[in-house]
């Protein structure tokens, strides 16, 4: 009975370390969480006083968060975080060893977009992937309460862009301001992870 258990055992722990082994081991690459990983630029387009938009970092609780608010229809719109230098062109991220951009977010107010448009750049004028929308990865993301997407880095197509994965600068946030404007985005964590075994 006892040699009996003790095969079971082993059979056991030998199919745990066999699932185990095929799971990424790479950490997450976090480049904004208000705490720890905060340095940075905000920005948003087009700028300027009567775009009606704004970018501010606010202290809710324990927590920051990167704030960006429109408050007038503007038609398509643009934020930004930026957590590298745009200068030297050597600058940025190498993130070729990830799959996925994993952010956490919510928005909130009367007038919130019917989708969010995910992007991201390296340092030199328009080398950005093409755009991916929230509702692509998470079809019924809850307007106003916190959502957590993972959208794969394989659906931000480079092919006919200039985006450089070794030199990774920002994460661009898009959406159509209809209907008057009047919403926020507010962002909690933006980090690159490595999902797939």
């Amino acid at each position: 009975m006892e040699t009996l258990l003790a095969l079971v055992c082993i059979q056991f722990a030998l199919s745990t370390r066999t699932q185990l082994v095929g799971v990424s081991s790479l950490p997450p690459l976090v480049v904004w969480d208000g705490h720890i990983h905060s340095v940075g630029e905000m920005w948003v387009s087009p700028a300027g006083p009567k775009s009606g938009l704004t970018a501010t970092r606010n202290l809710v609780g324990q927590t920051r968060e990167l704030t960006f608010r429109a408050t007038h229809s503007h038609g398509f719109v643009e934020f930004g975080w930026q957590w590298a230098p745009w200068v030297p062109e050597f600058a940025g991220t190498d993130i070729r060893a990830y799959d996925a951009v994993e952010l956490t977010f919510r928005v909130s107010g009367p007038h919130p977009p019917a989708d969010i448009a995910v992007s991201l750049a390296s340092p030199g004028g328009h080398h950005t992937t093409s755009r991916t929308a929230i509702t692509a990865v998470e079809h019924t993301w809850p307007r106003g309460a916190w959502c957590t997407v993972f959208i794969p880095l394989k659906g931000l197509d480079t092919r006919s862009m200039k985006f450089d994965p070794l030199h990774a600068v920002q994460v661009i946030f898009g959406s159509w301001n209809g209907e008057g404007g009047g919403y926020t985005l507010h962002v909690k964590t933006i980090a690159f992870e490595k999902r797939s075994r």
